[in-house]
């Protein structure tokens, strides 16, 4: 019996992988809300109105995150951008896609990721440009333990739907699978 509630949850958890899309191997990517509250705080200084926080942009820059983070490579890809924008099925008149990577810190920090985004021209352009959108997200590289952050802004043609859940992870295994958990059974003394 316990064998077999063994494998149920493996069984679960390897479709709850399958059904969100996620390399078990890689972190999720994270921290859209987190970066459009920084930058909208960094817009605020030079009287700009915030951005917000867009479900479908937001949904790229995880993707673009994670494909950094997975081919180790740093690189602007806008052709994916515009493409993925238009997939999702955005109107929008312009969009700039900013990144960084890091190493060597004990944990990553919005603040500093922002900070120096801020204080580089061309960053600071893209943060403080005519944009209405914006999404954003880090991960880490198992392979060389580097973080990739990406936000992309974008200036949307209507305002941006409402905004989701903030992007803190993955939901839990009973939420995705709408399943109760129950604790093991105690185990007895023979």
């Amino acid at each position: 019996m316990r064998s077999f509630r063994l494998t149920s949850l493996a069984t679960a958890i390897l479709l709850a992988t399958a059904v969100i899309g996620v390399n078990p191997s890689q972190s999720a990517a994270v921290g859209g809300d987190q970066f459009v509250a920084l930058a909208n705080a960094k817009r605020a200084s030079e009287g700009k109105p915030p951005v917000s926080l867009s479900a479908a942009v937001d949904q790229i820059s995880v993707e673009r995150a994670n494909a950094m983070a997975a081919s180790d490579n740093f690189a602007h890809d806008l052709p994916y951008v515009e493409r993925r924008l238009r997939e999702l099925g955005q109107c929008f008149s312009g969009y700039g896609e900013i990144i960084a990577w890091e190493r060597g810190y004990p944990s990553q920090s919005y603040q500093r990721t922002v900070d120096g985004w801020w204080a580089s021209p061309g960053h600071h352009a893209i943060i403080a440009g005519d944009y209405n959108a914006a999404g954003g997200s880090w991960t880490l590289s198992g392979a060389t333990n580097k973080l990739y952050s990406v936000m992309i802004f974008v200036k949307l043609c209507s305002a941006p739907a409402p905004t989701p859940p903030p992007s803190g992870g993955l939901p839990k295994l009973p939420e995705l699978l709408n399943l109760p958990l129950s604790p093991p059974p105690a185990l007895g003394r023979r």
